[in-house]
């Protein structure tokens, strides 16, 4: 029941993250991309304001405990996530929505990679069927692409 509960949680992201793409497309008309870019990030940022309020005490008990080794870690993140978002925007602004899409969602491949040499985590015969199928699929929607 907790596997099919995963699947359904996964499946309402991908539905979500598919959206991002038209919604992109269809505000283009009338607004910049950098313009886009920064409201996007304001509304996120009050929307985490409100989750940070909601949840003050355990964030911040966790936020005075981190260790300073994991500073970093986070600092990292936060910049793939504004650096990826900042690309994607700019990208997906001036070119081929759906088959840039496709292609960023290989994400898996490289989660795979970087779970299996800096996690250590086994990879099983699944998984790495799985990330041939997401690879072959970004192949065929790209396959037509004059360059």
């Amino acid at each position: 029941m907790k596997d099919l509960f995963i699947l359904y949680i996964a499946l309402i992201i991908a539905f979500l993250w598919g959206t991002q793409p038209i919604c992109h497309k269809y505000l283009e008309k009338d607004i910049d991309f950098l313009s886009l870019f920064i409201i996007t990030w304001i509304f996120s940022t009050i929307i985490i304001f409100i989750v940070f309020i909601l949840n003050f005490d355990k964030v911040y008990t966790t936020f005075i405990n981190i260790k300073n080794r994991d500073i970093f870690i986070i600092i990292i993140i936060a910049f793939s996530i504004i650096i990826s978002k900042y690309l994607y925007f700019k990208i997906i602004y001036n070119d081929n929505k759906t088959i840039f899409s496709s292609i960023c969602y290989l994400a898996p491949l490289f989660t795979l990679i970087f779970a299996y040499f800096l996690l250590n985590e086994n990879i099983t015969t699944q998984q790495i069927i799985g990330v041939i199928f997401i690879i072959l699929g970004s192949i065929i929607i790209t396959s037509n692409i004059e360059y």
